[in-house]
């Protein structure tokens, strides 16, 4: 079958655009620009894990976002910079 999968919580661009800044210590804010062509205002994608979890025979357990969302982006920080600019 196809199974969602996520954490099962709504989060908004805004929320992780602001936490992206507070982890990397970046003070230059975030820019908001016109919805593309198909956008929906207001939308939240949220996976359906509960098909996924009944598969498998278990709750699924997942790592703090934030500290999920630091560990992604110290990773890419430490990359040589040729690499990033691939």
């Amino acid at each position: 079958g196809v199974y969602d999968y996520g954490r099962g919580v709504a989060l908004s661009v805004n929320y992780v655009a602001k936490l992206v800044n507070e982890i990397a210590a970046n003070d230059a804010g975030i820019q908001h620009l016109p919805m593309r062509v198909g956008e929906t205002p207001n939308t939240r994608l949220v996976a359906d894990i509960a098909p996924l979890e009944k598969a498998l025979g278990h709750k699924l357990q997942f790592t703090d976002f934030h500290d999920s969302m630091a560990g992604t982006i110290w990773s890419y920080h430490d990359l040589p910079k040729e690499v990033l600019l691939e």
